[in-house]
């Protein structure tokens, strides 16, 4: 099967050719250029996105990746809480569950094919680019959190915004 990403929102779509028009962005498909075809191992989890015009199964991929992705964030937080009761069976297990949680919602993001594209390269700098938002999001909510007087979170917050602007260096290397 042959890969089409839309230039206009980064849509990618399988099949025998491009569509008609863009199902995201809505644009016709003079905006769809053929991706090559990049060497990938057989040995790795990875599956091609569904190419199936049934929107009941793109909003269950939808509601599945939403949902393994927040009780992952639920996990881990629990797993942090068990810590500091030291209840560290506890909080590996709970680790764990998150972990496994993840590989069911990057199975869905794989799936949707909304999220990724066909190069390691082109992943690093959409997810480069979606982390900036995050950190703008981030410096938001300080100055709300400052507005509202609960200045006691500010400085836990800035320091997880700190943490994703490294993260963003090491990606952008």
């Amino acid at each position: 099967m042959k890969r089409f990403k839309c230039k206009e929102c980064g849509y990618v779509h399988i099949g025998d050719e491009a569509p008609s028009v863009c199902p995201v962005c809505g644009y016709d498909s003079e905006v769809f250029y053929e991706m090559e075809e990049e060497g990938t191992s057989k040995n790795v989890d990875y599956y091609e996105m569904i190419d199936d015009s049934n929107i009941d199964i793109i909003k269950n991929l939808r509601h599945q990746f939403d949902s393994f992705s927040e009780l992952a964030v639920i996990s881990i937080a629990m797993s942090n809480q068990a810590l500091k009761e030291n209840k560290e069976e506890d909080s590996e297990l709970l680790k764990e569950s998150s972990d496994e949680l993840l590989k069911q919602a990057s199975l869905n993001a794989m799936l949707l094919g909304e999220f990724l594209e066909f190069s390691t390269d082109a992943n690093k700098d959409q997810l480069s680019s979606k982390l900036k938002k995050d950190v703008k999001r981030y410096e938001e909510l300080v100055l709300l959190l400052e507005n509202d007087g609960l200045s006691e979170y500010v400085d836990l917050i800035k320091g997880k915004s700190e943490n994703l602007e490294k993260l963003i260096d090491r990606l952008e290397k």
